[in-house]
């Protein structure tokens, strides 16, 4: 058995491999596995954590989420698909109607695509949609 109190890289190692399996890990329940006090997990885990593997949480740690990109970029990841489901959406709304916009880049192409000058009520808690909207001359609110 290999002694992990004396071996951090292969503890972190180990801590990693669990991070991976479950997606979070708790100190008291590595110590004891381990056989390491909490203390030193505490100490791979902000090791870990710097290392932007995992993110601290109260008694333990989570995996890190990947990043998701800047907004500019995420605005142009799978344009092809968020165009066509803008223009499945456009064509569903009606003048006269009313309609909520959430946030987000799919959303931002659905504002576009509808058609410039529809009478149409917006209501959206996104700047750039509003903007989108206010320059097509929907209400917006």
């Amino acid at each position: 058995m290999l002694d992990y109190a004396a071996f951090p890289q292969q503890r972190q190692a180990l801590i990693c491999q669990i991070l991976q399996e479950n997606g979070r890990v708790v100190c008291a329940e590595l110590a004891a596995r381990l056989q390491v006090s909490e203390h030193t997990i505490r100490r791979d885990l902000h090791e870990l954590s710097r290392e932007g593997f995992c993110k601290k949480v109260y008694g333990g740690a989570v995996l890190s989420l990947p990043e998701a990109g800047d907004y500019s970029q995420r605005k142009d990841k799978n344009r092809a698909i968020k165009l066509r489901i803008a223009q499945q959406c456009a064509r569903l709304v009606k003048p006269g109607g009313t309609i909520f916009i959430d946030t987000g880049t799919t959303n931002l192409a659905m504002a576009e695509a509808l058609p410039a000058e529809l009478a149409l009520t917006v209501v959206t808690n996104s700047p750039e949609i509003a903007a989108v909207l206010v320059k097509n001359r929907c209400m917006t609110w």
